[in-house]
């Protein structure tokens, strides 16, 4: 997400409660339904002013967190100082992506809404060759940290037919394509989320 956009972003989130009792685990869960069925169940997610929710635990800001794959290759990129997200400063990324907000909702959160802010996001932080085919790949929560106890990833997995992809936002640095089983030996390199999808992305199957 651009530095721009986050003043005051209104962002859509979910009361940490309705997840739990959807079994929200600890980490990263390879079963979406569960908790995608829970964020778009009826008057269950509400939008909040960005400031207010980066300092509410009782809510989960909602993040698209797309991870670029081709031909068994993982993008990979660095978080410059620059970077939106500061408590992230100086690691690693495998996620481009953001938070899911109240112009993607338009009035209703669904399915519909969460493709919406997906594609905005990689439309603002890379140039793809390609046009990339999109399946869910899981949820990432992680509580041990500041900035994890107020987010939820959703992560999804973008194949691309070339490893064809360019950054975008200037804050985003060094972005190349290695095989996954590479990126795990480096895995404390990497943020957080990044460190809890790499066991999933070792060898997962080329979709068909």
């Amino acid at each position: 997400m651009s530095p721009e956009r986050q003043v005051d972003e209104r962002l859509i989130v979910v009361p940490v409660h309705h997840l739990r009792a959807a079994n929200l685990a600890q980490g990263f869960d390879p079963m979406p339904e569960p908790i995608l069925t829970a964020i778009f169940a009826p008057r269950v997610a509400r939008v909040m002013p960005r400031s207010v929710a980066e300092a509410d635990p009782r809510f989960k800001q909602i993040v698209c967190y797309v991870i670029l794959r081709s031909r068994g290759l993982i993008f990979h990129y660095l978080r410059s100082a620059g970077a939106g997200e500061r408590r992230l400063a100086g690691r690693r990324s495998l996620g481009v992506g953001g938070h899911l907000n109240a112009d993607d909702a338009n009035g209703a959160l669904d399915q519909q809404g969460l493709q919406r802010a997906i594609q905005r996001e990689l439309n603002e932080e890379v140039a793809l060759g390609d046009v990339p085919s999109i399946r869910y790949l899981g949820i990432i929560n992680d509580d041990s940290t500041e900035v994890g106890r107020v987010h939820l990833g959703l992560v999804a997995l973008a194949d691309l037919p070339r490893p064809d992809a360019r950054l975008r936002d200037a804050t985003l640095l060094d972005g190349r394509f290695d095989p996954p089983e590479e990126l795990a030996v480096q895995a404390a390199a990497f943020e957080t989320w990044s460190q809890l999808c790499l066991p999933a992305l070792v060898n997962l199957p080329e979709t068909s």
